[in-house]
């Protein structure tokens, strides 16, 4: 089977960039591994969609990548990051859930 495309959702890449560069400003070695880990990630992913546990909204995934928790769901045959949050930040609930694209 092919891999799939993995892309962020509009919301998730501002929320990586924001608190890539935030990290940047303290370890910058840090936000390097990070950025590294999540393309590793991202090319897993994108071979074995459902290799995570069920996410906290219907049809999504949760994804723990240390200190990060990603929310992805397949879209239009495209894997899709929707959300990326601190482990330190509440669970999103139905009302948060934005539908960005």
């Amino acid at each position: 089977m092919a891999k799939r495309p993995v892309r962020l959702s509009i919301r998730a890449e501002r929320w990586l960039l924001t608190y890539i560069a935030a990290l940047a400003e303290e370890n910058p070695q840090a936000a390097r591994d990070i950025l590294l880990r999540l393309e590793g990630l991202k090319d897993k992913l994108g071979g074995f969609p459902n290799m995570t546990e069920r996410g906290p909204l219907p049809g999504t995934r949760r994804v723990v990548m240390r200190p990060l928790i990603l929310t992805t769901r397949l879209r239009d045959n495209v894997l899709e990051i929707a959300a990326i949050r601190h482990e330190r930040q509440k669970e999103p609930s139905r009302k948060d859930n934005n539908d960005d694209r």
